[in-house]
């Protein structure tokens, strides 16, 4: 089912959000340390809990997301890791100075979101093939 233009801000908001929860709720399973307070506080506790488990389960969801609602697959991994850049740019505006290299910051996002990216692709491409299959 195709999404009009405002749904899918809607999603897009929903997906930064759910990619935030999943790094919260990882944080509390698996027991990362707390950084230790100061200017990279909230970069540090995204990159200490961003792990294999966090991967995988950024990985499953671009793929359900993808297959249940075909939204653009760049938008749902961008989305999905979006808490990085905007922790990112909040800092940088909060304690200037900080974060100097965002362009390469955000590549290095880029490459964290490509599993969600390549995920939402594969479950897209599977709902196509499976409808076209339903088709008499």
């Amino acid at each position: 089912m195709p999404l009009n233009y405002s749904s899918k801000i809607l999603a897009s908001f929903f997906l930064i959000l759910l990619g935030a929860l999943i790094m919260l709720i990882l944080h509390y399973f698996q027991n990362t340390p707390a950084p230790p307070s100061g200017e990279y506080y909230y970069s540090k506790f995204l990159r200490l809990n961003f792990t294999w488990i966090a991967i995988s389960l950024y990985t499953i969801t671009g793929f359900t997301i993808g297959y249940y609602f075909q939204l653009n697959c760049f938008i749902v991994g961008i989305s999905l890791i979006g808490i990085f850049p905007i922790t990112s740019i909040i800092e940088s505006t909060i304690y200037p100075g900080s974060h100097n290299l965002i362009p390469f910051e955000f590549a290095v996002f880029f490459i964290y979101g490509l599993p969600a990216i390549i995920a939402a692709f594969a479950g897209k491409w599977l709902f196509e093939k499976s409808y076209k299959r339903k088709l008499p």
